[in-house]
């Protein structure tokens, strides 16, 4: 059962992690949104910098949270040896989808005809969140594996590998 324990404990640590990361993306992104005029609703060009906005901020959780995954994977499961390579890569991807699946669902909802009635002139309609290419989402790993990177070069070597100390 102890054996279980860890595991369970480092996916747990990655989920509240993304959840964290999702609230903080909702909160502190602020997403395009189209106007309301009088001849309808516009998507003006400050919208294009807002979504930018919306993938900086992504990015920014996405690196300090990365940050942190690699650099307490490499203390704390350093006896992993090459091992750490594959599991921050996957737990930064992990925590990236968390973070985008749930700040997707709880962000903004796509506009329709229904959000834009009893609106009057100079109401905005926000656009959901979103990331626009896959490649933002890369930014994740990269950043886990800079921190395992740089940390574990810190760190001194440990030659023997007791495997009942994983």
């Amino acid at each position: 059962m102890r054996g279980l324990i860890r595991p369970a404990t480092w996916i747990a640590t990655l989920v509240v992690l993304g959840v964290a990361g999702a609230i903080v993306w909702v909160q502190a992104a602020e997403p395009a949104a189209f106007v309301v005029t009088q001849r309808g609703a516009v998507l003006s060009e400050e919208a294009a910098s807002e979504q930018f906005g919306v993938v900086v901020a992504f990015v920014v959780i996405g690196v300090v949270s990365s940050l942190l995954v690699g650099a307490v994977a490499a203390v704390v499961l350093r006896r992993l040896g090459w091992l750490l390579t594959p599991l921050v890569l996957a737990a930064t991807l992990l925590v990236g989808g968390i973070t985008w699946r749930l700040g997707t669902w709880w962000g903004p909802d796509a506009p329709d005809a229904a959000s834009a009635e009893g609106l009057g002139v100079g109401d905005r309609i926000p656009l959901p969140l979103g990331i626009d290419s896959f490649a933002v989402m890369l930014v994740w790993p990269i950043a886990g594996l800079l921190a395992l990177l740089v940390v574990t070069s810190f760190l001194p070597v440990d030659d023997e590998l007791d495997p009942s100390e994983v």
